[in-house]
């Protein structure tokens, strides 16, 4: 990759006019897309030669992402850095900027995050234990695959913004249509399991027994890809012991207790894969949706059915994201108040306004990702 990289992108006049693409962004396009290639469902009934290639191939990308962020820097931020140092010096300004430019300031910003992100992927893999399950391995290897794609894509945007490479669709973009159809299965089946609270002796077994189809339903084939590893690790254990209760003999009370602690489990679980729309790519598409909506909220002359019905509609790809929000998106359009409506959304915004900043970090929630 080093010698792809040794012409200078800054003095490629047809990398400069942005007509073609320079080796920095075939450099960044390569990486970014076989770490995407990368099917982590794939290699869990693999070998253990597969997974440890697996390994091996997400260490180099880890690598060759860290050689990347440096040559970023050394051909971008340094010289900067260095020109500003001298004119600083010099004590001479003049009609000369004395800073770094913001363009470059905004770069630089995105190469540290980029780097603490990837170099702790590295550490997470360097400090697996020797024994550790097949399970923690990918999900070791999925972060990892996923922290390249997100880190580089973020270099880009920010050196798209100074112009120095073409636009190109970022991480969040075509991650964020897979999470919003995870949270979308997510929401399905807590409300399938969590309907009508705990089960009594009579409804138990075949509410355990939807509960069991309705987990088979999420580890298809189709949904695979969108999955953290981690979650359908703890899926696939629960769908093993409900089908194991299902097999015994439900006229022994233990059992039937067992199998209530068991269902308990199950609701806990679905409420804890709601924890999805912690993803970036969700906090950023629900954030801006609920900013609009509530921007756009018609006065209270204008508030109707017809007005509700639309809202409702426009709520609908954030289901989930809270119990006041379902509850809007649950009510009849009747009876839906616009100041309760307005009040779920007022504090809604203000919640992600703040999970942006404090979960994501202020650079990250703010110009360096979102240019």
């Amino acid at each position: 990759m080093q010698a792809a990289l040794n012409t200078s992108t800054r003095d490629t006049p047809a990398a400069h006019a942005l007509q073609v693409a320079s080796p920095l962004e075939e450099a960044l396009t390569s990486i970014c897309a076989e770490a995407q290639g990368v099917c982590v469902v794939d290699f869990e009934e693999a070998s253990d030669e597969a997974v440890s290639g697996l390994r091996g191939r997400a260490d180099a990308l880890l690598a060759q992402s860290i050689d990347l962020l440096r040559f970023v820097s050394a051909e971008y931020v340094e010289p900067a850095e260095a020109a500003a140092q001298e004119i600083r010096a010099a004590g001479d300004v003049g009609d000369r900027p004395s800073a770094i430019p913001p363009g470059v300031e905004a770069i630089a910003d995105v190469l540290m995050l980029a780097h603490l992100g990837i170099r702790s992927r590295q550490r997470r893999l360097a400090e697996l234990p020797s024994d550790a399950s097949r399970w923690d391995v990918l999900a070791a290897l999925g972060s990892s695959l996923r922290t390249i794609q997100k880190s580089l894509a973020a270099v880009r945007r920010a050196m798209s913004a100074a112009h120095l490479v073409r636009p190109a669709p970022g991480y969040y973009e075509t991650a964020l249509a897979g999470s919003l159809e995870v949270r979308s299965l997510y929401v399905r089946f807590h409300r399938a399991v969590a309907a009508g609270g705990p089960p009594d002796v009579e409804t138990l077994r075949p509410r355990m027994r939807r509960a069991s189809n309705a987990i088979a339903v999420l580890l298809g084939k189709n949904n695979g890809p969108h999955l953290r590893t981690n979650d359908r690790a703890l899926l696939f254990a629960t769908r093993e012991s409900a089908r194991a209760w299902l097999s015994g003999d439900l006229s022994d009370p233990e059992h039937l207790l067992a199998g209530q602690r068991l269902f308990q489990d199950i609701t806990t679980m679905a409420g804890m894969l709601l924890e999805v729309n912690k993803r970036e790519e969700l906090v950023r598409h629900d954030a801006l949706l609920v900013r609009a909506a509530l921007a756009e909220l018609p006065p209270a002359r204008a508030w109707g059915p017809v007005a509700a019905v639309e809202l409702i509609a426009r709520l609908r790809p954030i289901l989930g994201r809270s119990p006041e929000v379902d509850a809007l998106c649950d009510a009849s359009p009747q009876a839906l108040e616009r100041a309760v409506v307005h009040q779920v959304l007022a504090e809604l915004d203000a919640a992600l306004a703040v999970q942006l900043h404090e979960e994501l970090g202020p650079i990250a929630g703010g110009r360096s990702f979102e240019q």
